[in-house]
């Protein structure tokens, strides 16, 4: 099977890993969108984009190849230097989208995204195709924009796969689909950040971990919908019990964080590049989840990749994620007294955190119930089932 998979950077650390499953079983080609405001997302690090739009080989790039252990096929970027949606370039790669697709010629395209529309003629082809959505209910705040994109999406392609399955109903009903036309997969750890932490390890001959006892992390985009304000009142609880504790809150997005006490919280209110997100993972205790509203989580997966146990709100798929006293702790959303109870009983707790830790990586590494192999053959399945 020949299989195209077009992605974009905001999903690209997961993608490394279910690629590399999937190219054991099929041959797998990459297509990977790379706007200006991209290059510097998740996995990704490029210095120094072309500043020609067009669709560009990149297999061999000396910024890519190491990416190469985890994609065995070509690699090909939409080159998007320009953010215009109509202008003569956004045409052109238009044009030239389509003509690579042709000279590829896959049995099916999996769209890891909702195609943008300064590319959306991707979408106007007779292949075989899947588009998975990965928030199958629109956040709190999602601009008119993106809701517009969302449905030419859902237009084009009728065979959908979401990552989890609290959703599902709401999803099919909400946008009238067939029940028949929409699979459920799953995420997996993100092994970029585990094979970046056993690489710093061997070359440095220990553990990168900070001699910081308790260190509580909260990262990813600050966003109406985080409970950004019931963890920092959770954790001032948590003070009055355990003074040594430390919060850190590491991501970007508009917050006024001045009506909160920020006694012992460490802010980081920016973009977190992929090095320093590693170092803040591996130094922290645990990792906290307050979300009011969510789907999947890719903050939980990345926390996994490093054993770092999770503490998260019962909403969405969440609960699908973090299993309750075995990876981690599920609390009830908008509730800081029972946040600061779980934030405390983790702390206090070395062994549990050690037990929790260690189901992590019987889960989800290796050849484990939940890892990137289980969920590529699974996939193999609904892509079979597409074509068929």
């Amino acid at each position: 099977m020949r299989l195209l998979y077009i992605t974009s950077p905001s999903f690209f650390d997961a993608d490394l890993s279910l690629i590399k499953s999937l190219s054991n079983l099929i041959e797998v080609t990459v297509l990977l969108d790379l706007p200006k405001h991209g290059l510097n997302k998740t996995a990704l690090a490029i210095k120094n984009q072309d500043k020609r739009s067009g669709i560009k080989e990149v297999t061999d790039n000396e910024e890519f190849l190491k990416y190469r252990i985890y994609i065995k096929g070509k690699i090909f970027a939409i080159n998007r230097p320009i953010s215009k949606l109509i202008s003569r370039e956004t045409f052109i790669i238009q044009w030239k989208i389509n003509k690579l697709i042709k000279s590829i010629n896959p049995d099916l395209i999996h769209y890891n995204n909702f195609c943008d529309l300064s590319y959306i003629s991707a979408l106007f082809n007779s292949y075989n195709k899947v588009l998975t959505v990965h928030d199958p209910i629109p956040h709190i705040g999602d601009s008119k924009r993106n809701l517009f994109n969302r449905r030419i999406n859902l237009m084009f392609v009728k065979k959908i796969i979401i990552l989890n399955e609290f959703q599902r109903k709401e999803f099919i009903k909400r946008y009238n689909l067939k029940s028949s036309n929409v699979y459920n997969s799953k995420l997996s750890i993100y092994e970029y950040y585990k094979d970046m932490y056993l690489n710093i390890s061997t070359k440095t001959g220990s553990s990168t971990c900070s001699s910081k006892d308790f260190n509580i992390l909260f990262f990813g985009r600050i966003t109406d919908y985080k409970g950004i304000d019931i963890l920092i009142n959770a954790f001032q609880l948590l003070r009055k019990k355990i003074p040594n504790a430390n919060l850190t809150i590491a991501g970007e997005g508009n917050y006024d964080f001045s009506k909160h006490n920020l006694s012992n919280v460490l802010l980081h209110n920016r973009y977190i590049e992929t090095n320093e997100l590693f170092h803040l993972i591996n130094d922290s205790t645990f990792v906290v989840c307050p979300y009011i509203e969510a789907t999947q989580s890719g903050v939980v997966m990345t926390a996994f990749s490093l054993s770092k146990p999770v503490i998260a709100t019962k909403v969405g798929g969440l609960p699908e994620m973090v299993e309750d006293n075995k990876t981690g702790i599920l609390v009830k959303p908008n509730n800081s007294i029972e946040l600061s109870a779980a934030m405390i009983t983790l702390l206090k707790n070395e062994s549990k955190r050690d037990i929790f830790s260690n189901n992590i990586r019987q889960l989800y590494f290796n050849q484990g119930k939940y890892s990137w192999d289980t969920t590529a053959s699974n996939m193999l399945l609904i892509y079979k089932q597409v074509i068929r």
